[in-house]
């Protein structure tokens, strides 16, 4: 029914209900207006017509079950699956960028804003993340500051990307 169906059916209902408490304990007609406007809790949520007007305005009647949640990829399966999740979007953001170089200050700002500490912290885990599953280095630092190059293996970037959307639950 539509809400205005839902609201006529929940005041016939009210009207020959018998009296309610509201929630201060007071006795009240059902549909009736306390002292701030709003109906009586108890009266408002009980009849089945409010349960249908509630569900109509996309708040559920009654509580969902949670559902359990099945384990994902394992380490085993994906190595990739042992970093931060964060590390995960740093890897998605380079291979969007498709480069083999890029300068550290820009670098470091795509590793701020995904809530690692700098970029250099993502350089030395992802180094050692690479060097353990595939003998090579994912990163590559060459000069100081914000000037510095950072030079990017595209491949193995790709394959961990490819990695990373695995890990994704799907949609």
């Amino acid at each position: 029914p539509s809400l205005s169906e839902a609201l006529a059916q929940q005041q016939a209902a009210a009207a020959s209900a018998p009296a309610a408490q509201d929630a201060s304990g007071a006795q009240s007609a059902p549909g009736a207006q306390n002292s701030s406007g709003a109906q009586s809790a108890l009266g408002a949520a009980s009849t089945p017509a409010a349960q249908s007007a509630a569900g109509a305005q996309g708040t559920p009647a009654a509580p969902e079950t949670a559902q359990p949640q099945t384990a994902g990829p394992t380490e085993a399966d994906c190595p990739v699956a042992a970093l931060n999740p964060k590390l995960h979007k740093v890897i998605e953001a380079l291979a969007v960028q498709a480069t083999d170089a890029m300068v550290y200050g820009e670098f470091n700002g795509i590793c701020v804003s995904y809530g690692l500490l700098s970029g250099n912290y993502a350089i030395e885990v992802l180094n050692e993340f690479s060097y353990e599953h595939y003998d090579e280095p994912l990163l590559e630092l060459d000069g100081s500051g914000n000037s510095a190059i950072v030079y990017l293996s595209v491949d193995l970037i790709a394959q961990l990307h490819e990695q990373c959307r695995k890990l994704k639950p799907e949609a």
